[in-house]
């Protein structure tokens, strides 16, 4: 059968279809290509979607959407807000855990979350997926990171300002502040557990000692303890060493004059009570 003959056997409603009506010049298409192209239609209305029209009912508007969904698998619809049904389930397509407890916390080292049921109720109460709650408990460890380690670099700096201050008689000052926080079971438990852990600040070390003082009589430094003699803090012992050196070259002493070795060695004493961190020869301080 020719071209012009399948094409004049047609229905007279059929010849101007689009598909089997010739082209602009009349030329009858060939059957074999008529043939495939009803064949590639077929397949493309096998893979089409209708879209619900305006008096669609819910559940043709579901059906429409859940083929959508098959044929375009990552596709997310926009939830009704006002369904919380339908709002539940689409938190749950996201990720949401069906209940708190099916929340997990991450491991994460030298870190441990607190209250963690409570944690989770208000992770699913804010419709938070486990990948975000894992975000969040990581956020919280790190934050926790940076608060620790600045503590530790201000208690660091705290140490080093009382103990430069304090110099040679920082274990002696020390003892005093500790037997005063201790004596008496007067002390608030976390002034003593600061003070154990070497985290009270300076001036509160400085403050306590001080307190330790009141009603002692004549100077701090000069006191004896028991018998034992008290060590002077740097900026007394150069206040000392003054006078000392004061009495050397006032009576124009020398080595032989009775009392010349004893103001020495009480000077180079003195010298490092008030240098403790400087590297002082016997030579230089006899100088």
């Amino acid at each position: 059968m020719s071209d012009q003959e399948w094409y004049e056997n047609l229905p007279d409603d059929l010849k101007n279809a689009p598909i089997f009506k010739p082209a602009d010049d009349g030329t009858v298409k060939d059957l074999s290509q008529v043939v495939l192209d009803l064949t590639n239609l077929t397949q493309v209305a096998g893979n089409s979607l209708r879209m619900p029209g305006p008096d669609a009912g819910e559940e043709d508007i579901a059906t429409f959407q859940s083929r959508v969904m098959e044929k375009v698998p990552g596709l997310m619809v926009i939830p009704n807000m006002e369904d919380d049904a339908n709002m539940a389930a689409h938190f749950s397509k996201m990720g949401k855990p069906a209940i708190p407890e099916d929340y997990k916390v991450p491991e994460i080292e030298g870190f441990e979350l607190a209250n963690p049921a409570d944690a989770k109720a208000q992770a699913h109460a804010m419709n938070m997926t486990q990948k975000q709650f894992a975000a969040q408990v990581n956020n919280l460890a790190k934050a926790q990171q940076v608060a620790t380690d600045t503590r530790t670099l201000q208690n660091e700096e705290q140490l080093a300002i009382i103990k430069n201050e304090w110099g040679g008689a920082y274990e002696q000052n020390k003892a005093v502040v500790g037997k005063l926080l201790k004596e008496n079971n007067l002390a608030p438990k976390e002034l003593v557990e600061a003070f154990d852990n070497n985290t009270l600040p300076a001036s509160t070390m400085r403050y306590l000692f001080n307190l330790s003082e009141l009603g002692a009589e004549g100077s701090t430094f000069h006191k004896q303890d028991g018998g034992r003699e008290i060590i002077p803090v740097p900026e007394e012992a150069m206040s000392q060493l003054t006078e000392v050196e004061n009495q050397i070259f006032a009576a124009n002493m020398r080595p032989g004059v009775i009392g010349y070795d004893l103001l020495v060695a009480k000077r180079n004493k003195l010298m490092r009570q008030a240098y403790p961190d400087a590297s002082l020869d016997t030579a230089d301080m006899r100088a």
